[in-house]
């Protein structure tokens, strides 16, 4: 026969276990009088969570009186524990008048305290309070690090509003944010405003996105090898976004595309491909002959046009050393092709 949990917890608190009653709580999903006990006795013992829980039982009213003092006096020991969701509550009843006598300053000193601790509907809420001059002063700039950081942590529709407000603010649109936040180096709003964009369709955005990948491992590894798993993950990354940039018509993605592959992950078969479209950018030749071997109607980007066959024997070179054999007979005949009489005499 199973005992009542409400039992099971006196149990526990005669042996003084009030802290794992309270949290065990938690998985039961049990709000009762006898867990709003054992909460506030954990409290007592300096346990956040256990003032975090307490606080919310007497601001609900549902198993004990309702009592928002008695709430706010148990959220506040919480968030002085540094339990983020307890100064968020706390916020909430301040900003409200739940308890006490409205106080948004506090309301937004104390959203700020939770941000800080890592909760992202505080930080979206003090984002509002900046905007808006409530609480505090007016301050668009601040308000839009809140929104930023409130969509870092992860925060529902949080992204959206923050690309909403920024493009708000900075006119010529999102692409431009993406530009300057890679231009900068700025990876966080990198995340944020290109994946945003490509997106939405701007293909200039995915484009950015893929270079940035792209050079990734090396930016993050500096004068040490990069971590060959991670760096496969960057290209894997900015293949996607080389890829989306592609279907959405950015010139050059396709070849760039293409030498990623090559060169990055190893792709022997993208080597005989874009050997050939370097093949064909200096004679107008493909390997077997044809005049579009790769079946890509885009031309070389101007940097690698008249480039010369050598670069393409160099890539036909790399599919031979990835097991591709008619790499190895491409470069021989191109390299037979270009040879200097003069050197070999």
């Amino acid at each position: 026969m199973l005992l009542p949990l409400a039992f099971v917890m006196g149990a526990e608190l005669c042996h003084g276990d009030e802290i794992a009653a309270c949290h065990e709580a938690e998985k039961t999903r049990d709000e009762s009088a006898a867990v709003a006990a054992a909460c506030a006795r954990a409290c007592e013992l300096k346990d956040g969570y256990g003032c975090m829980a307490a606080g919310f039982l007497y601001g609900k009213g549902k198993s004990v009186p309702r009592d928002f003092a008695r709430a706010n006096e148990l959220l506040k020991a919480g968030c002085d524990l540094a339990d983020g969701v307890s100064c968020y509550f706390l916020a909430y009843n301040r900003s409200q008048g739940n308890g006490a006598p409205q106080d948004l300053p506090q309301a937004a000193e104390l959203y700020s305290r939770a941000c800080g601790f890592g909760i992202p509907s505080a930080c979206q809420l003090l984002g509002e309070m900046q905007e808006q001059g409530r609480g505090v002063e007016q301050d668009m700039k601040a308000s839009l690090a809140s929104y930023r950081k409130a969509c870092e942590l992860g925060g529902s529709g949080a992204c959206d509003l923050y690309v909403g407000k920024a493009e708000k603010e900075w006119q010529p649109g999102a692409d431009s944010l993406c530009s300057e936040a890679v231009s900068t180096g700025n990876l966080g709003d990198a995340n944020i405003f290109c994946v945003n964009s490509c997106e939405r369709g701007q293909g200039g955005s995915c484009y950015l996105l893929a270079l940035l990948f792209s050079y990734l491992p090396e930016m993050l590894s500096g004068n040490k090898p990069a971590d060959p798993a991670k760096a496969r993950e960057l290209y894997e990354l900015s293949e996607h976004f080389y890829k989306k940039a592609a279907d959405l018509g950015v010139e050059d993605a396709l070849f760039f595309l293409t030498d990623l592959r090559c060169f990055k992950l190893d792709d022997a078969a993208e080597c005989l491909r874009l050997g050939d479209w370097m093949a064909r950018g200096q004679d107008g030749q493909g390997s077997d002959g044809s005049s579009d071997p790769s079946g890509d109607p885009s031309p070389l980007p101007p940097e690698f046009r008249n480039k010369g066959a050598r670069m393409a024997a160099d890539i036909y070179e790399r599919a031979c050393s990835l097991g591709e054999s008619r790499g190895c007979d491409l470069a021989r005949k191109l390299r037979e092709q270009t040879e200097d009489p003069a050197e070999g005499g």
